[in-house]
């Protein structure tokens, strides 16, 4: 018996010795994220950005919510021999609404309800958007080598834009608006700046990478990111994000028709993300961005350039629908 005993007191320490042997081996255990996507295969997308934005003007500060969500179906057209991948974006819907009290005005476009119809600009810049398609060359490791089908875009967009009067504010700020999202050269940076976050090595829980990102266009920026892979779970990569976001000081003020504008702003980003470890494609993301800083308006019709305070709080989410 007493043989015994001590053989099933071996047996259970040799048991543990091998569980602590398992769990250290899956512990160092890492993962390579790149994008490992199939040829046929679809994935759709629902990007929602709830924004808040505090704008001092003189005399009042002005408060603006907004919230525009897009989805985006991603279908993959070819996987090249380098695991490039070819992917056509379709912009299958696109929702925006503006609130502005003062003066009390709710601008909203819906391009799936089309019982709605609506004059606004913004309701007939997006109607020209919605639907259409883009074919996109990405790396693995999310670089954007080509997007086809930019310039078309761009044309019905210019061609709504040209039914607005001529000189006037309203088509001057539409117009860089749009081209700060839609012209070839914003597609390809937002998109990269969409997929810019697989590490350049197999990870293991805890390891951190950086990303730098440098926008020339638009609100120009530099975001410094840093990504740290917090869990793994049922084949899922739980990832936490923190960015740091400052002007781009290397860029000039926006021109706005006669107008010029400056941004002088900072602030920093926060939040999770989930990327599935099999394909590298991002299933969930939760971000929340801060923002502070002016900006500085030049325009003939004023002497002295004037600086209004801004602030902009919200948040950005990403998931499948």
């Amino acid at each position: 018996m007493r043989k015994k005993r001590i053989l099933s007191g071996i047996l259970i320490v040799v048991i543990m010795v091998i569980s602590v042997m398992i769990s250290c081996v899956y512990a160092e255990e890492k993962v390579d994220l790149k994008l490992r996507l199939e040829k046929g295969q679809s994935y759709k997308t629902k990007t929602t950005q709830d924004m808040k934005i505090n704008q001092t003007v003189p005399g009042q500060v002005v408060t603006i919510t907004q919230k525009t969500e897009m989805r985006n179906m991603y279908t993959v057209e070819d996987v090249q021999a380098d695991s490039t991948l070819v992917l056509k974006v379709t912009y299958d819907a696109i929702l925006s609404k503006i609130w502005i009290p003062d003066p009390n005005q709710n601008i909203e476009y819906d391009s799936s309800d089309t019982s709605v119809s609506s004059d606004n600009p913004i309701a007939s810049i997006f109607g020209a958007i919605a639907g259409q398609s883009l074919i996109i060359t990405i790396t693995s490791d999310g670089h954007v080598k080509e997007i086809k089908g930019a310039d078309a875009l761009w044309e019905r967009i210019q061609e709504k834009i040209n039914e607005l009067s001529e000189g006037g504010p309203e088509r001057a700020g539409m117009e860089t608006q749009m081209k700060m999202q839609y012209s070839e050269e914003a597609l390809k940076t937002n998109t990269e700046n969409s997929f810019n976050m697989y590490p350049d090595n197999p990870i293991g829980i805890g390891d951190t990478w950086q990303r730098k990102t440098t926008m020339n266009q638009g609100f120009p920026m530099v975001i410094d990111a840093i990504y740290t892979l917090k869990e793994r779970k049922n084949g899922i990569a739980v990832i936490d994000v923190f960015a740091m976001i400052q002007t781009n000081r290397d860029v000039g003020p926006i021109e706005m028709g006669p107008d010029k504008i400056q941004y002088n702003m900072s602030g920093s980003v926060t939040g999770i993300m989930e990327i599935q470890e099999s394909t590298g494609w991002i299933k969930h993301s939760n971000q929340n961005m801060r923002l502070t800083g002016s900006i500085i308006v030049q325009s003939p019709e004023i002497q002295q350039p004037i600086s209004m305070p801004i602030s902009v709080t919200g948040t950005i989410n990403v998931e499948p629908y």
